[in-house]
Parts: structure tokens; C-alpha cells; sequence
């Protein structure tokens, strides 16, 4: 029994630290990448470190449960392999096998750290706590990011490449910009949820809002939308409905004509549709990207990799197997048969059993976000949030 508190003392503090760890060491990404460019890879050490211990406690603390993780992780790892050198042999694409591998462990780090961290995100004190770390984190660089919305400050830009402000968007010290839209909607999702369904009402669900909207992400807004749309249909009948909907529509329209930055942020969109499209503007060109990523490139050899083991490489560069649609890129870089296997083990670890209808609307946003963008299924910097808000919404006991 001594053991058992020891290794539960221990995996809960190695959480609780990482959880911290992982936002400090983003934010360093960020400053360093803007004023450091030398040392703006620190944070991929300590990512790199974190997984490492992940597999190592995975090792000491085994259990049939964790025997099952390492069993899959190998069984990819073997079809990477496999993919990987045949591809060298079967075409003149250039690409490292280490660059690879550091993108396939991508997809792992989720499940991995879910058979590692189970038991404690079991509990529903520890559970609570660190869903109340993740939204003080998530506070804090939201009060940032609002202090660069009113000074114009150039490092919690959600667009840091130019002096000036070419592009709306502050996001704090979060350093990628999908990794951005991913954390905001983690957290307004969990702060409506306790606004609306807590005992203990979040009284700053408005703030929260606020916060994500400064973030300037098609994503967010796309996020912000659906939740006003769950909102509605869950609280008011269809007259009431139309009307909300008016006076939505007629405070856009007054809002667009007046604020500046808000003409700023839908003008660059009007003029990106204006000049290569709605659909090109509204999936970031990726339409394009998937029809390049087939073309020329299908002959029966690649057929049947892609059916089975898939190709297992990214090159974003060369629109080769990525195109930032994750579910797509699931199915592209695994193969047809792997990449179902891949979302039907991320149903059952993560995502779990859908018991509640809140958690249902969230399990189908971050989808269809995640359809639509990338770096879902692929977070790290977000992987333990996102461990933190499924376990939290689907344990949830609704009265």
C-alpha cells in the first residue's frame, strides 16, 4: 500500500508540475523566437524531455492497462518503419526519417500520457484542481493578451513577423497560432460549463469570452458561434431564437460599420475572398493543398500504402501527406486502415463514453474544428489540457 501512495504522490506532482512547466516553456518558445532566435527551441527540449519521462514512468508504474499503450505505440512505430523505408526505395522524395519519427511521436503523446495519467485524472479532487490550474493559466495569458490588444504590444500578438500589426489577433504568450485556438476553446468551453452548469457559478464566463475573442482566429470565432448556437437551443423556444438572431445580425452590421478594428479583422477576410476565393479564404487554402497532395502521386504501389500503413511522412513544404486538416492528415499519413484504428483508439482513451449531451456538443466542435485546422490530434503544448477538460466534462455529475 506504501508503494501505491508513493506512486500516486509522485505521478500527481509530476502532472501538476508539467501542466505549469508546459506554458512557462511555450512562452519562452515565444520570446526567444521573437527576440532570441538562437535559443527559441528551448521549449521542444523540454517537450522532448517530458515524453521521454512519460515512457520511463510508464515502464516502472506498468500495468496491463499501460502494457496495452506500449503495445500500440509499437505496433506504429513498426508500420512507420516499414512505411518509411519503402518509400525511400519506391521514390525520388528526399525527406530525414528522425524529422519523421519526431512528427509521428506527435500523435502519441496524447495516448501515452492518458495511460500514464488515468488513474489520477480518475480522482475527482485531482481532477478539479488541475482544471483549476489550466484556467488560471489560461486567466493569466488572457489578461497578456489584453494588455497587447491595448498597447499594440508586438510579443502577445497572435502574428508576431512584422513591426506592425498587419493582421488582428493577440493571444498572449501562447506561441503557435492553431495551438492558440485549440487552449482559448479548451477553456471557454470549461468556464461556460461551470457558468452555466456548477454549483459553483464561474463568474467570469463573459471575460472568458472577451479573452477568446481578441485571439482574431477563424477557428475561435468559428468555436465562439456553435457555443452561442447550443446556448440558444438548449435555453429558448424558436420565437425568442429569431429574435436573438436579428439582434445579433443588426449589432454585426452596426459594430462592422463603426469599430475600426473590427473592420480590420472581416475587411482582410472580404479581400481574401475577393482575390482567391470564399472556399480558399475559409479553409486557408488547404482545398488547393489536398488536391496537390493526390496529384501525380497515386500509382497502384502508393495505393496500396495508403490503404494499409499509410506513408507516414509530413512534408508541409512540399504538400506532402499534411495539410493541416487533422482528420484528413490522420488518414494520409497512417494509411486508410491505421488512420480509422488511430480515431477509433482516440474515441476510446480520450474522448471515452459521450454521457451528456454538453459533452457531445464539445466532443463534435473540437472535431469539426480539428477537420477544418490543425494540430488537435498532434498537440503537445495543449495535450494535458486537453486530458483535462474530456475527463472533467464527461465525469461531470449533472443534478
Amino acid at each position: 500500500m506504501k508503494i501505491s501512495l508513493n506512486r500516486d504522490f509522485f505521478i500527481k506532482h509530476v502532472f501538476i508540475y508539467a501542466l505549469v512547466l508546459n506554458y512557462v516553456f511555450d512562452a519562452l518558445n515565444k520570446f526567444f523566437g521573437l527576440y532570441y532566435p538562437d535559443l527559441s527551441r528551448i521549449g521542444l527540449l523540454f517537450r522532448v524531455s517530458f515524453q521521454i519521462l512519460i515512457f520511463i514512468l510508464i515502464l516502472i508504474f506498468l500495468s496491463r492497462r499501460r502494457l496495452n499503450g506500449l503495445i500500440i505505440f509499437a505496433y506504429y512505430l513498426i508500420c512507420f518503419l516499414i512505411a518509411n523505408l519503402s518509400l525511400k526505395f519506391d521514390s525520388s522524395l528526399s525527406f530525414s526519417v528522425l524529422e519523421q519519427f519526431i512528427y509521428f511521436n506527435k500523435y502519441f503523446f496524447l495516448l501515452m500520457a492518458f495511460f500514464l495519467f488515468e488513474e489520477f485524472l480518475n480522482n475527482k479532487e485531482n481532477l478539479n484542481r488541475v482544471k483549476n490550474i489550466f484556467l488560471k493559466i489560461f486567466y493569466f495569458n488572457g489578461w497578456l493578451a489584453l494588455i497587447g490588444f491595448v498597447f499594440d504590444l508586438r510579443l502577445f500578438r497572435i502574428f508576431t513577423q512584422h513591426e506592425t500589426s498587419l493582421r488582428f489577433g493577440y493571444n498572449g504568450l501562447i506561441n503557435a497560432i492553431n495551438e492558440s485556438s485549440i487552449f482559448y476553446l479548451l477553456a471557454v468551453v470549461v468556464v461556460y460549463h461551470d457558468w452555466r452548469y456548477s454549483a459553483k457559478k464561474n463568474h467570469y464566463f463573459f471575460l472568458a469570452v472577451f479573452f477568446t475573442l481578441i485571439v482574431g482566429t477563424k477557428a475561435v470565432y468559428l468555436g465562439l458561434f456553435f457555443l452561442i448556437i447550443y446556448h440558444l437551443i438548449t435555453t429558448i423556444n424558436l420565437k425568442k431564437l429569431l429574435i436573438v438572431f436579428g439582434a445579433i445580425l443588426t449589432s454585426s452590421i452596426i459594430l462592422y460599420m463603426n469599430i475600426e478594428r473590427l473592420r480590420i479583422v472581416f475587411g482582410f477576410i472580404v479581400y481574401k475572398a475577393n482575390n482567391v476565393g470564399l472556399l480558399y479564404t475559409f479553409m486557408g487554402g488547404r482545398n488547393e493543398l489536398f488536391l496537390e497532395r493526390f496529384k501525380g502521386k497515386i500509382n497502384f504501389v502508393n495505393l496500396i500504402r495508403y490503404l494499409t500503413i499509410g506513408d507516414n511522412v509530413a512534408l508541409k513544404e512540399k504538400a506532402y501527406s499534411i495539410i493541416e486538416m487533422d482528420i484528413i492528415d490522420v488518414l494520409l499519413f497512417f494509411g486508410l486502415f491505421n488512420g480509422l484504428l488511430y480515431l477509433m483508439l482516440f474515441k476510446r482513451y480520450i474522448i471515452g463514453v459521450i454521457n451528456n449531451k454538453y459533452y457531445l456538443f464539445v466532443v463534435f466542435l473540437f472535431f469539426m474544428i480539428s477537420f477544418f485546422s490543425g494540430h488537435f490530434f498532434t498537440s503537445i503544448v495543449n495535450g494535458l489540457y486537453i486530458l483535462i477538460v474530456f475527463n472533467y466534462l464527461r465525469k461531470y455529475e449533472y443534478k
